[in-house]
């Protein structure tokens, strides 16, 4: 029974009197024991938070980064335990110290790859790969996938397993003849892809695509991590541009960036553990 209102009776109406008085009492007393000046106090920081917030995510610097963007990159830069590298590596050498850059794979590859050696191929998935063209030494970005998705969605785990072990298998020939194989994560769809694909139109396609995406990644994290080498974290990290599925330039700048950040990291300890049960990491193959 709530505090302050009585359940006494009387003849006649005296008891409906004496409830409601003291109901009345007891709200007389809650009222008037409110601290309004807090409430407002709240209020007020609420909104202040709010926005702080938006302020945050539009006013941009004179590089057009956000403050959220550049509080971002930041974390990326100065985590050590796997920010941007997904998995353990073993011994691996940077190619700043060893070699040039080489970009495989599809039309990302090819966006990411100018000034550099690049193999990229506008609609290219993993079955066309080919044998990789790089020099020893060199650093190997690979990034397969965004062509695979489609035909992945709605496929069982083991078909996708599959494809991350044929994956492992390319990689694992490259570091084979002497390079040192970088893997890109793949990218989530930010809507329905503007080319000429009417696949895109189908309701509910976006979601299932980006599904797919997340299934193949988590593949090939566990792929990557048990032959030693870097799966590096893109998604949700870089700009797509206005077609929905592939990086702006200033996304293809992002993922150089963190290629670089990566390196980075690799360089400071060759033998470059994520967090995971065991610190020193596989050995590579």
């Amino acid at each position: 029974m709530a505090a302050g209102i009585s359940n006494r009776r009387s003849a006649g109406s005296d008891g409906a009197i004496l409830t409601s008085v003291a109901m009345q009492n007891a709200f007389t007393n809650t009222v008037n024991n409110i601290d309004i000046g807090s409430i407002t106090q709240a209020i007020h920081g609420f909104f202040a938070e709010v926005l702080q917030s938006l302020n945050s995510i539009f006013t941009r610097n004179a590089s057009g980064v956000s403050r959220t963007e550049a509080i971002l990159q930041s974390n990326v830069t100065t985590d050590p335990q796997g920010s941007i590298i997904a998995t353990q590596v073993a011994n691996y050498t940077p190619h700043h110290s060893s070699g040039g850059l080489t970009f495989e794979g599809d039309s990302i590859a090819r966006q990411l790859g100018v000034g550099a050696n690049n193999n990229g191929v506008d609609g290219r998935r993993l079955s066309q790969a080919g044998t990789p063209e790089f020099s020893r030494g060199d650093t190997v970005v690979t990034s397969f996938g965004t062509n695979d998705a489609g035909f992945l969605i709605g496929s069982s785990d083991a078909r996708i397993e599959a494809w991350a072990n044929q994956y492992g298998d390319y990689v694992a020939s490259i570091q084979a003849n002497g390079g040192n194989p970088m893997v890109l994560d793949i990218r989530h769809a930010t809507g329905a892809y503007t080319g000429n694909m009417a696949v895109w139109g189908q309701a509910g396609y976006v979601g299932r695509h980006n599904a797919t995406v997340d299934r193949m990644n988590e593949a090939l994290e566990r792929e990557m991590e048990s032959r030693g080498i870097p799966f590096i974290e893109t998604n949700g990290r870089v700009e797509i541009s206005g077609d929905n599925l592939h990086p702006s330039a200033q996304g293809a700048q992002q993922i150089r960036n963190l290629i670089e950040q990566a390196e980075q990291q690799l360089s400071a300890n060759p033998v470059f553990a994520s967090a995971g049960p065991n610190p020193s990491g596989p050995v590579g193959g």
